[in-house]
């Protein structure tokens, strides 16, 4: 009942927006109390290639999915509305306000993977990766994903703004023109060269000094990780701090930078004597933008020490975690990563290109093979703008997920690419 009633609202929802677009903005009562609502749906569609080593049972993929084996490639249709469609819209009376984005997909990914992580035994590639290891499967198994985003109150006071809620943006900036994948785990290079930071409950305070210059500081809820023992159990942390980030915005005009940097520490009780009960993780960015007439670049460059830990898992690299030595050492894995995204607007069309890395290591921990995991990926994409509310994208994207660190003969993980469109109703 409740799958029906959820598919029922998802479709009035569609319809509504696509036929009467005027709802996207409701009105001002002219004495400062605004309501706004709108939304964006899309649609995947697309061929997705994968080699045997992500496909396979003798590789570093436990189990067969999605038709393969051991031997052979897979190539399927996949088809999808990725999980970040989304109702949007805010309400505000004079200087107070609240937000809402509700995503509205409907793909799904069966996992058959057991998630891996150096903490967890690294030797398996798992399913905080394979987004791209599980088995896609949509028509009579789909199901609504029905997800509150980001709902979060603001008051605005001179240049001055406080937010406080469930919001992302706390540390990252921009998304890349790489569309198509979002529910096998790949969208906007996340994770690929691209650092995205989730959502979060938190608390911020904002201020736009001027033009050129703003700034902010969040106060942000971390995870809780598993301390990766079963000695006598394997609990889970807790944080005495909050996660602390701070982000700079400069404008320049032709270049604009958005500096930034997040800390934060977690600790476990319970273990083992001598074991390690705490573990650090921060991140440093540098996103820049350069626009010079129709030509528009985007260069990011990080680092940062066990960032999947810092983020929601499906948003970095799966290696990108601590680990812990049987004498319960933990042991830090630092990571490097970057993008370029080129693109060139004529008229309705804008092409890109886009090139990201992701390189994680960990010498103590990855003593076989390699000590650290290098993957990359590139692709090329255009929006063409249909008429100011609809648009096509065009996509191929191709991805490398390099060698599986501490194994011995450093077996590589396997490809993928993606060769399809993605529509975009934006209203």
């Amino acid at each position: 009942m409740m799958k029906k009633l959820g598919l029922f609202i998802l479709l009035m929802v569609l319809i509504i927006s696509f036929a009467v677009p005027v709802l996207a903005y409701v009105g001002d009562d002219g004495k400062g109390n605004r309501f706004y609502l709108g939304g964006v749906y899309m649609l995947d569609a697309a061929a997705w290639n994968r080699s045997k080593e992500l496909m396979g049972t003798t590789s570093t993929v436990s189990g067969t999915v999605g038709g393969g084996s051991a031997t052979s490639d897979n190539t399927q249709f996949l088809m999808q509305v990725p999980v970040h469609s989304r109702l949007v819209g805010f309400i505000e009376a004079g200087n107070a306000g609240a937000f809402f984005d509700i995503g509205m997909g409907t793909g799904r990914l069966l996992s058959t993977s057991t998630p891996g992580a150096p903490n967890t035994g690294q030797s398996a590639l798992g399913a905080a990766a394979g987004n791209a290891v599980g088995s896609y499967f949509t028509g009579v198994n789909e199901q609504p994903d029905i997800d509150p985003r980001q709902i979060y109150g603001y008051y605005k006071f001179g240049n001055c703004e406080l937010r406080a809620g469930k919001m992302d943006g706390w540390l990252s900036t921009w998304v890349s023109a790489q569309r198509i994948g979002a529910d096998i785990g790949h969208v906007y290079s996340f994770g690929w060269g691209h650092f995205y930071d989730g959502r979060f409950a938190q608390a911020r305070f904002m201020q736009t000094v001027n033009k050129q210059f703003g700034w902010q500081v969040s106060l942000v809820a971390p995870n809780q990780i598993t301390a990766a023992t079963a000695y006598p159990r394997n609990p889970a942390s807790y944080a005495q701090y909050p996660i602390i980030s701070a982000k700079l915005s400069l404008d320049f005009g032709v270049v604009a930078l958005y500096p930034g940097g997040a800390w934060g520490q977690v600790k476990w009780d319970g273990l083992a004597s001598g074991w390690d009960d705490s573990m650090t993780m921060y991140y440093l960015i540098l996103p820049v933008k350069v626009t010079a007439g129709p030509f528009l670049g985007w260069f990011e460059l990080g680092y940062g020490q066990n960032v999947a830990n810092l983020l929601v898992s499906g948003n970095a690299a799966p290696f990108a975690k601590y680990g812990r030595l049987s004498n319960g050492q933990v042991t830090n894995t630092t990571q490097w990563n970057g993008i370029v995204d080129l693109g060139f607007t004529a008229g309705p069309v804008t092409p890109h290109l886009y090139f990201g890395f992701d390189q994680q290591t960990n010498s103590n921990y990855w003593t076989a093979g390699d000590d650290h995991n290098l993957r990359w990926h590139a692709g090329i994409s255009a929006n063409y703008a249909v008429t100011p509310n609809f648009s096509i994208w065009p996509e191929f994207s191709y991805y490398n997920w390099g060698n599986n660190p501490g194994v011995a003969g450093a077996p590589s993980l396997g490809t993928e690419w993606l060769l399809g469109l993605e529509f975009v109703f934006s209203f």
